[in-house]
Parts: C-alpha cells; structure tokens; sequence
C-alpha cells in the first residue's frame, strides 16, 4: 500500500485544511513540526480511514467543538488506485463507509461499497492483505523499537518475536486445552463416584425384598382401620349438620332484629329533626314584615352606589390620557438633549482626525522606500536558496550514485557466497515440496475414508430409528403380533419381543459409537496433517521468491563482473564532479550569510507600514463627515429652543377641562357604598323567609307520616324477640355434638395418615426394587462413557503440549528464524558495504555442556564474530534497523502483502549529533527499498538532510495546518 493522497475534516487538531495533503510525488519525505502540534495525527488518519482504528476512542478524534469528522484517503496497491472516505458523526455515534477505485479507461471513481460498514471493511482488509495490528507492526517503525530485539535479553527476544508473529493464540489454545483437560479430570473422577455409589446400590437387593414384604402387611392393617374410623365420623356429620342449620338461623334472625333496631333509632333521630325544622320555619313565618323594610332600604342604596361607579368609569379614561401626554412631552426633551451631545462629539473626533492627516501621509511615503529596498534584497535571497536546494539534491544523488558504484565494485565476493547460500536452501525447500504432496495424497484419502463412516453412520441410525419404530407399536399395543411369524403374542411373548429390540438396539449403539470413534480418529490425523501443511506453508512460499533471488543474483554476477572497468572510470567522474559542486554550495551559503542580518527586519517593517496605513484610513473615515455634523447640531439647536410636542400639550389642556366638568365626589360615592354594606343580608333574609312560607304545609305533612312508621316499628320488633329466644334454647346442646364430631374426624384423619404413609411405604419399597434394573443399564452405560472420556482426556494433554512454547510455537519460530536473517543480511549488506552480517542461534551450550534454549544475535565483520555489546553505536544502529526492517518485511510478507511503505518515528532527538547523522545516513541507504519512506521528527535542524518537507503547525482556534517545502 503506498498512500497518495490525505483529505481531513474535523479530525483531531485538524480543522479544515485548506488543500488535500499529496504524497504521490514523494519518495523520501519528513514531517517535522513542534510536539502536539499534529504530526502523529496525520498517520492515526490514514489508519483510521482504512480500519476504523486510531489510537483513541472515535469520540476523541472529533474536533474539539464539532458535531462530525471525515477523512478521505486515496492510496495505490498492485498498480491501482483506490480511494476510502470514512465519516462519523459524534450525536449518533454512527459511521459511513465508502470504497472507490479509479477506472483509467473511463476517467472517474468506480464504486466498491457493500452493503453495509462491517461488509466494506471485510472487502477493504481483503484488498490490503492485513489488519490493523499487522500494519502497525511492519509498516510503523516506532521509537525504541529499532533496539528493542537486539539488546533484550535471549529470553525476551523469543518473546519480543512470539508477539511480533502473532503466537499468542497458540497459548490461548494451550490455556483452551488445559482448561478442557482439567474439566475432563474432573469429569472422570465425578463418573468414578457416581459408578460407585451405583456398585452399592446393587448390592442391597435382598434388603428391598424383605422391606417390601412387611410394608404389604402394615398397607392391608391401616386400610382396614381406616374405612371403621370414616363410618364413625360420617354419623357424627349428620348430627352436626343439623344443630348448624338451626345456628344458622339464629344467626340471620339475629342480624335482623339488630337491623331493625338500628333502622327504629334512625326513624326516631329522624321524627325529632322534622319537628325542630317545623318550629323553626313557624318563627321565621312570624317576622315578615320586617323583613320586607329592611330589603326596601337596601335597594334604594345600591341605586345610589350605581351612579357613583358610572362617573368614575368615565373620569379613569381621561386621567391615564392625561399621564401618557405628560410622559410623551418628558421623553421628546430627553431625545433631544441625547442627539445634540451625540452629533457635538462626533464633530470633536473629526476635527482632531483632520488634523493628524498630513503626518501619516509623511510617514507612510518614508516606509515604503524602506520597504521596497528591502523586498529587493528578499529575492535575491530566496533565488540564492532554491539553488542552494537544487545544489543540494544534486549534491546527495552524486554522493548517492558515487556510494552505489563503490559498493558494487566491493560486493562481488559476497554476492558469490549468497548464490552459494541460496542454492543451499532452494534445495531444501524442494525436498519440503515432495513432502507437501505425499501429505496432500493421505488427506485425500481420508476425506474418502470420513465419507464412508458418515454414510456408515446415517445406515446404523436408520436402523436404529426403524427398531424403536417397532417398538413403539408393541409398547402402545397398537399390535400384538410377531414381528417374525405374525402369530399372536402373549404377555410373556411381547416381553421377550422387546427385550429382545432393546438388545439390538444396545448392538447399534455399540457399531454407533466404534464408527463415530473410528471417525474421529481418522479427523484427528486430518488436523495433524493440516497443522503440518500449515506449519509448511510459510517455508513453501519462499521457494519461488529464493529462485527469482537466485536469478536476480546470477544476473546481477554476471553483470557486475562485465561493467567492473567502466565503474571505476565512472567512479573517478563522479568524485570530480562531488567537489564542484561542494565548492559552489559553500560559495552561496557565504552570500547568504551576508545578507541574512539585512533582512531580519522586512517583516517587522511590513507590520509598521501596515498599521500606518490602517491609521490613515481610519482618520479619513473620521474627517469626512465634518460639515454635516456642523448643520445637525443647529438644527438640533433650534428644536431645543421652540420647545418640544406643541401639540402634545394642547391635547393636555382639553382633556383637562374634560375632567372638571365631570363633578365627580369621592365623599358622597363613599357613604352611599357603606350603606350599602350595612344591608348586606337583607336580600338573604327576605329570600329565606319566601322559603319558609312555601316548606312549612311540606314539613307538616312529613311529621305526619314519620309518627306512624315509627309506631309499626315497635311492634315489629316485640315479635322479633320472642322467636330468637325459641331458638337459643335449641342450640344449648350445640358444644357437645361439635365435640363428638371433632374426636370422630381427628380419629378417621389419623387412621388415613397410619394408611397413607403404608401404602408409600409399599410403593417406595417396590419402586426401589423395580429401579435395581434401570441401576444396572446405567452402570454399563456409564463404564462405556467413562472410555470415552479417558480417551478425550488424553486427546487434550496432547493438545496442550502440542500448542505450548515448546510445541507449535517453537516449531514456527524456528522456520521464522532463516527468513528473518536472509532478510536482515541482505539489508545489513547495503548499510555495510557488505561488510557485516548476523546469524541466529536459538540454542547454546552451557559450562556443564548441556544444551539450553535461548536465542543469540552472532554478529561477523571482517574481523570475526563478537559479541553485539563491544560494536559502536553507528554499526550497532545498521544491526539494529536491519533486524527491525526484516521482521516488519517478514510480517508483511506473511499477510500476503508486499511492504512498499515505511514511517519511521525513531525518536531523533534522544540521539546525539553522531546517532542523528547515522540513523539519516541509514535511511538514504535503504531509500530506494520502498516506495515512500515518511520520517517523523520535531527537531527543526533535520529538515534540510531529506528532500521533501512536511511542516505542520498549530494556528489557535484554525487547528493544526501542513505545508510542503
């Protein structure tokens, strides 16, 4: 994948940049600027667009304040185009997804969108070859990484390299396996009781059959005392039943008398209250005439009150007029006095501006000869600085070149023993293939072979499926007949007939399980082969890049070999050429230097003649208005002098006389409303008195009728009496006959239990008997089970060793070692002029002369092997990204895709002046490996060594911007 072009929007310090950032025409580029300012979050873009994946959170990348984010990337992988836009939206938390590619033929983007994000996602890592994780870990070189591998300890370097080829999932398979073991144990032994409380329980036969026979003699004993003991208790219920129906009686009998008596009070309290309301209504019957004055009087006053009220609804009107014309003429007075004060002092400032005119333009005139000097010397300087930048590129592709052919004319010997190296190793990898097929052939052979068991399988269940069939019909009785001679069966002929299905039923399950244990065995040696192919795999795929190596490599021999006399003429050119163009390059920075001091101050000089002008412009803007300002402010003059709203005050003087000739008297309007008051509850009284007059001939009459309910009443309840003392005396035998009953009862519920628990006794007795069978069945089916899951048992202690460090994981270690020091050696060759190279041992002899795992970095020069330690920091910094390098390509390289692209952030300024120049000059070595190489740094001296620059700076609340240089 090689990036081509960034588009953000809201994300994190980005705001909205003001053009996409574009990397197709880059190789070799550093993005430099200040910590936070937001280089890093141009990478975690690129990683976001294309998985989703970020180093925060998706609401910690939306811009601080935004309700959004969006970045688009465009990036190009196997010779095509492709382009992903992810947005998110912060309210929601939902994302949009789109994948384009670019049709060269049609000259537009092709849509690749599925149907939904996850499905989109799933075609992009199909593209790319690789998760998010894989990328990070080839294509990211971050800081201290690069000596993270050599200088850990033996231990932790297979660590360092379990993590970095993904093998923790073999150790949650060997976490998996033994967790499965050890629930397998558990299982076992769980069987091994079970099996043996079912031994015990076998062996009690001839207890059940004696405990059966004594619980038959106590059932038939407890039946019989129970059936005495209901006859008693039944006699005893009939001489119950009918002392209560008499009890019921009374009960009702008594409720109603108590009914009647409530009712007979209630008659009475009533008859008292209609005779206290006749009386009443008699009284107030008897002072009419008194009444009637009295209401005459408060008529007359609430005819008084009412012409008082229509006056002052008439004054009101007339008095708010008259205070909103008061308030009106105030307020005109006041907005006059408020202009004239305005309109005097914008006449004052622009006076004073009129006269600081000729100044400015004085001043201004000076500066910008100043200015236009200066400007002149700014572009001689910036001519100077593009040669200075052209001559330096040139500079560095003639050392570059200059560099190349001299390591060409030293690395023929070592490319000699490489060929030797690959021929070794091709060979091998061959004898691998011819195994690869024989491996191939058996798998094919038992896929056949699992076929015919599965077919085995499903012929076993259609039998077994086609007995329980039969045996259904017999058990159900829906046939009697034998399913051999079709003659009639008897009891014991249907037992037989199913005791004999449920043999051949047990005979299948034992095929059943024989096939099915035969089947997974023949699955298992399938996965041991396929884990063994796989293990392969990654060795296998090497072949045929080693043979195009070995091509490459004989060609590049012969090559060499051929053009070795011109080289070296070439080489002479180049050198002559170098120290030309140092001695222009030295000649431009000495101009520079002189002008440099002249030029500090034209900014500062641009910022003075632009605020001049600024002033000047706001002094005209101030100075124009003068003479207008001067006709307002007489204007204004005169209205303060006439007086304001004349005709506002002679509405005031009209509604004035309007108000006089009301005659309104407070006083007057006052006494006729305490008057008023006074009479307040005559038309009440008069009201309640025409009332009475029409109620009393009602309430007489009703006084009537409640006398002669009241007296029937009494009578009624006389009767009442006599009758519940009748029956009282009946019920006086009622305790004697509950007795009788409750001791019959007591005694027919204690025979029922004595019976009951019998007859449990007995069933349970015979229960357990009868289960004595189905506790054998499950003995023979819990021994087979118990083989089976010993087998599992096993089966899983392989597992857990097979998928261990010691297992699968160093197997894969091992094949990853060769690949990972081809890789690294032939970098190392380029950083070395061949001079270098390292070897990985993964185990070493120790003083007793035991073996010992580990995992050794052996590093040669032309000096011989020494420990990585006694190298200096320059060599030891090429083993270091050489190794680094290689694992990444090896990772890639096992995804499936190639690594073109390389960002390195490997911490410049924790290295001194010597470390920066080494880790530079390292990179210039391994340029033209891939196809980009971004190189991220905050240290602003680095900037010149590469040739395309990246500055990205934060500007306040417009976020972070990027310019290239």
């Amino acid at each position: 994948m090689i990036p081509h072009k960034l588009t953000l929007q809201n994300f994190l310090s980005y705001k909205t940049p003001p053009q996409p950032l574009d990397f197709s025409h880059m190789h070799l580029a550093v993005l430099i600027g200040a910590n936070g300012h937001g280089k890093s979050a141009l990478l975690d873009a690129m990683t976001w667009a294309l998985w989703g994946k970020a180093r925060s959170g998706n609401d910690e990348l939306v811009h601080a304040g935004a309700g959004e984010m969006q970045v688009l990337f465009e990036f190009e992988l196997g010779g095509q185009l492709y382009s992903v836009a992810r947005k998110y939206y912060r309210r929601s938390r939902k994302t949009s997804l789109e994948l384009a590619v670019w049709d060269e033929h049609e000259a537009r983007w092709q849509p690749l969108t599925e149907s939904g994000v996850r499905a989109t996602q799933a075609r992009i890592d199909d593209l790319l070859r690789m998760d998010y994780e894989t990328f990070m870990h080839t294509a990211f070189l971050k800081q201290g990484e690069a000596d993270a591998f050599t200088t850990a300890t033996p231990a932790n370097r297979k660590k360092i390299l379990r993590k970095a080829l993904n093998l923790a999932q073999y150790e949650v398979y060997a976490q998996q396996a033994k967790a499965l073991k050890n629930e397998t144990q558990r299982l076992v032994d769980q069987m091994s009781g079970q099996l043996q409380k079912l031994e015990e329980e076998l062996a009690r036969q001839e207890e059940f059959e004696a405990e059966m026979k004594r619980a038959e003699v106590r059932e038939m004993q407890t039946r019989m005392e129970k059936e005495a003991r209901a006859r008693e208790q039944s006699e005893a219920r009939l001489a119950l039943q009918a002392l209560e129906t008499k009890k019921v009686a009374r009960d009702r009998l008594a409720e109603r008398l108590a009914r009647a008596r409530r009712d007979h009070q209630q008659t009475t309290e009533e008859r008292d209250r209609v005779r206290k309301r006749v009386a009443d209504l008699r009284t107030l019957v008897a002072k009419k005439e008194a009444i009637a004055a009295r209401f005459q009087q408060f008529q007359q006053a609430q005819a008084e009150e009412a012409r008082w009220n229509e006056i002052l609804a008439a004054l009101r009107p007339l008095e708010q007029e008259k205070q909103a014309l008061v308030r009106a003429i105030d307020q005109a007075r006041a907005e006059l006095e408020k202009a004239l004060a305005l309109k005097t002092r914008q006449w004052r400032e622009a006076e004073e501006a009129a006269q600081v005119l000729p100044q400015l333009e004085d001043a201004i005139s000076a500066l910008r000869d100043d200015v236009a000097a200066l400007e002149a010397l700014e572009e001689e300087r910036q001519a100077r600085s593009q040669r200075l930048s052209a001559l330096e590129v040139e500079l560095r592709t003639t050392r570059k070149e200059l560099d190349r052919l001299e390591k060409l004319l030293a690395i023929l010997p070592e490319l000699e023993a490489k060929r030797a190296a690959l021929v070794e190793e091709i060979v091998e990898l061959e004898r691998l293939a011819v195994e690869e097929q024989a491996r191939t052939q058996r798998l094919s052979e038992l896929r056949v072979l699992i076929q015919q068991q599965e077919a085995e399988k499903k012929r076993l269940r259609q039998e077994a499926d086609a007995l329980k069939g039969r045996r259904a019909l017999l058990e159900q009785g829906e046939t009697d007949a034998c399913p051999v001679c079709h003659r009639p069966l008897g009891e014991d002929g249907r037992a037989h007939v199913l005791q004999e299905y449920e043999n051949e039923l047990e005979s299948l399950r034992d095929q059943y399980s024989q096939v099915q244990a035969e089947e997974k065995a023949l699955k298992e040696e399938m996965k041991a082969l396929r884990a063994a192919s796989q293990a392969a795999a990654s060795d296998l795929r090497r072949l045929p890049g080693l043979q195009r190596q070995l091509a490459q490599l004989e060609s590049r021999l012969q090559e060499y070999a051929e053009g070795e006399v011109a080289l070296s003429e070439q080489a002479v050119s180049l050198r002559a050429k170098r120290e030309a163009l140092e001695r222009e390059k030295a000649e431009l920075a000495q101009a520079q230097d002189v002008v440099a001091p002249m030029l500090r101050d034209l900014p500062g000089q641009r910022r003075k003649l632009g605020r001049l002008e600024q002033q000047r412009e706001e002094a005209q803007r101030k100075a124009a208005p003068r003479a207008g300002l001067q006709t307002e402010i007489e204007a204004l003059q005169a209205r303060m002098d006439a007086g304001p709203q004349p005709e506002l005050q002679a509405q005031l003087a009209t509604i004035q006389t309007q108000l006089e000739s009301l005659a309104y008297d407070s006083l007057a309007h006052a006494q006729a409303r305490r008057q008023r008051e006074a009479l307040q509850d005559a038309p009440a009284q008069w009201q309640r008195m025409q009332d009475a007059e029409n109620r009393l001939p009602e309430e007489e009459a009703a006084l009537a009728r409640l006398e002669a309910r009241w007296q029937g009443e009494e009578r009624a309840l006389a009767e009442d009496a006599s009758e519940l003392a009748a029956l009282e005396d009946a019920l006086k035998a009622l305790p004697q006959v509950q007795k009788a009953w409750q001791e019959a009862r007591a005694a027919a519920e204690e025979a029922h239990r004595a019976w009951e628990e019998a007859h449990e006794r007995l069933a349970a007795a015979r229960q357990r008997l009868a289960s004595l069978e189905g506790v054998r069945a499950q003995r023979q089916r819990l021994r087979q089970e118990m083989a089976t899951v010993r087998a599992q048992l096993r089966r899983y202690a392989t597992l857990e060793t097979a998928f261990g460090r010691n297992g699968l994981q160093a197997m894969l270690i091992e094949a990853a070692l060769p690949e990972l020091e081809n890789e690294a050696n032939l970098l190392l060759a380029r950083l070395t002029d061949g001079r270098m190279n390292v070897r990985l041992e993964t185990q070493r002899t120790t003083r007793s002369g035991e073996t010992r795992e580990a995992l050794d970095i052996i590093i040669s020069d032309e000096l011989g092997s020494r420990p990585y330690e006694l190298y200096s920091g320059g060599e030891a910094f090429r083993v270091n990204l050489a190794l680094r390098i290689a694992l990444s390509r090896l990772l890639a390289r096992r995804s499936g895709a190639p690594l073109q692209t390389l960002f390195i952030d490997e911490g410049f300024g924790t290295q001194d002046a010597q470390g920066r120049e080494n880790l530079v000059e390292a990179i210039h070595m391994i340029q033209d490996e891939f196809a980009l190489i971004l190189i991220i740094t905050h240290i602003e001296e680095l900037k010149d060594q590469f040739p395309v620059r990246i500055l990205v700076e934060k500007r306040g609340d417009a976020g972070s911007m990027y310019q290239i240089a």
